[in-house]
């Protein structure tokens, strides 16, 4: 096996392989916090309900560094403005998209931007309430 960062630049199977085995693993901790989270009751549902939740990368594919098309996974927040239950693919949209919608999920609604690289304005549409 192969260190994580070099095995993500090898095209090769067993480095593929190890990288699955790496993304399974982070797979259940995140399920794990998730249910944490969904156990315990918070005002009119659990803290899950009122917690948002983003699982991602920083990279989308690691072995040409490209840096559109990085997949998140955002969990939790329904009682608190997140519309869950579906895919957006948002053709053109940079991450930085997705940080400005987790401001606004925080309350600061008045920032449209985040970053030097931002080159959009306001959040994901469809994603915070």
């Amino acid at each position: 096996t192969s260190e994580h960062h070099l095995a993500t630049h090898d095209s090769g199977t067993d480095a593929q392989a190890q990288i699955a085995a790496i993304y399974r693993w982070y797979t259940d901790r995140f399920a794990y916090l998730l249910g944490k989270l969904d156990s315990y009751a918070e005002a009119d549902g659990t803290l899950l309900d009122h917690t948002m939740v983003v699982w991602g990368s920083e990279i989308g594919e690691g072995t040409t560094h490209r840096i559109d098309r990085i997949p998140f996974v955002v969990a939790g927040g329904s009682r608190a403005g997140i519309t869950g239950g579906k895919y957006l693919e948002i053709p053109g949209t940079m991450n930085h998209r997705l940080l400005v919608s987790m401001l606004h999920f925080m309350g600061f609604r008045d920032r449209m931007s985040f970053g030097t690289l931002d080159q959009g304005m306001g959040p994901l549409p469809g994603l915070v309430a």
